[in-house]
């Protein structure tokens, strides 16, 4: 289905996305802000300092604000051990402290300079970001959440309310209502039948299409294998929690079937550190997904939402090996739509991935289901399209008199 075309405007405006420095939350925002740009308009990045690998070779600066991902988390447990005491399948509990209230605290001081002296327009943070949106309340910017996979439940929702309440009164300004933390507009990058029924969507809740990663892969190409007529699968267990002994198993299985495997480590694994047979199976760092995935028939993944929703994009079902953070809530998700199989974190041997990958493979519902995905993906609006929207609704409030104004004249 071809989408309306984008109607340029001539006032550029300014934006400021607000992240974490990690490729899972900084990835799906590029798409928008690189289709803000190509527009004219200025956009800047505002994230801890290692943000700046990801982002320079995409061509956004950065403005560094607050503590490495790693040190909030470090500074967290130590403050709330009981948090390392949580089963995998709740950890995505532990990030309520970590980004509502840790984060928030350690970086909001040095993100409000900044934001201050840059002077956005609009800040777009992504959904587990809360420094953009109490930041914009005390400029005066508009506020945009982009959300990447399944939504946070409303119960987590209204947690991260309550640790993130204190700190917009210490700041001399009115609490969220509790689970009203995405007040503003909402880009919603989930199609239909992967969304949680446990999130309440924004009222101002619009889709965005979900593209993969692929402008980081200039000069990437496909490896020869030494037969070309095998299935390719991909096998990553993402950036963060990325376990060599589990990626290991899960290739031990995988070398059982005749299959064609390109496996990532993650930016910080060493690829020479598994030994594989290289006529069938390839160890890199980093794939960009947009060009790999067109290739393959199978993703054998840890979950995590930019890989979910990349491989249902290209209409690949999944096996799913959920390890922490929101990796239970998406592969619950996907195995609900039919598009994928578990291998619990208990249950992860060699012979339970070799079984979910032959059944995967060889059960057409499965592909089926992926496929009926990817054409709700397809009708989603493009960044470019939603990035003119949102630019011109902007004008629009700015000739209705609702210029950007402090909403704490304690900080104006």
């Amino acid at each position: 289905m071809s989408q309306p075309q984008p109607t340029p405007l001539k006032q550029p405006i300014r934006v400021l996305f607000s992240t974490i420095d990690g490729f899972g939350h900084i990835l799906p925002l590029l798409p928008l802000a690189r289709a803000l740009r190509r527009t004219g308009h200025s956009v800047t990045f505002m994230a801890p300092a290692p943000a700046r690998a990801i982002l320079e070779p995409e061509g956004f600066s950065l403005l560094p604000a607050g503590p490495s991902i790693d040190d909030v988390v470090a500074a967290t447990a130590s403050r709330h051990p009981e948090i390392l005491e949580l089963p995998p399948e709740r950890r995505i509990e532990s990030a309520i402290p970590i980004f509502a209230d840790v984060r928030v605290e350690l970086t909001v001081p040095e993100a409000l300079a900044a934001a201050r002296a840059w002077r956005p327009d609009v800040i777009i943070s992504e959904h587990s970001d809360f420094v953009g949106p109490l930041v914009a309340a005390l400029i005066g910017a508009r506020r945009v959440t982009l959300g990447f996979g399944p939504g946070h439940a409303a119960d987590l929702l209204a947690l991260a309310t309550d640790q993130v309440a204190k700190h917009y009164r210490a700041h001399g300004l009115k609490a969220p209502r509790r689970g009203g933390l995405y007040e503003g507009v909402y880009f919603d990058t989930c199609p239909p039948d992967l969304q949680s029924p446990r999130f309440s969507a924004p009222v101002d809740s619009r889709p965005l299409r979900p593209e993969p990663a692929a402008s980081a892969g200039q000069g990437w190409s496909l490896p020869d294998f030494e037969r070309a007529d095998r299935p390719l699968v991909l096998l990553t267990l993402g950036t963060v929690f990325n376990d060599t002994a589990l990626l290991s198993t899960a290739l031990d299985g995988l070398a059982q079937l005749d299959v064609n495997v390109v496996a990532t480590v993650g930016p910080d694994g060493d690829p020479d550190a598994i030994s594989v047979d290289p006529g069938r199976v390839r160890i890199e760092r980093f794939v960009p997904l947009g060009l790999l995935l067109e290739h393959c028939e199978l993703v054998v993944a840890h979950g995590g939402a930019g890989t979910t929703l990349a491989a249902l994009a290209h209409g690949i079902p999944l096996v799913m090996i959920p390890q922490g953070a929101d990796q239970f809530i998406n592969t619950a998700r996907v195995v609900k739509a039919g598009a994928g199989l578990p291998v619990p974190p208990a249950r992860c041997t060699s012979e339970a991935v070799r079984d979910a990958a032959t059944l995967v493979l060889q059960m057409r519902s499965y592909t089926a289901s992926a496929r009926r995905i990817a054409a709700q993906i397809a009708t989603m609006p493009a960044p470019e399209l939603v990035a003119s929207e949102l630019v011109k609704s902007i004008h629009e409030d700015t000739l209705l008199g609702q210029q950007r104004r402090p909403l704490c004249t304690k900080h104006a």
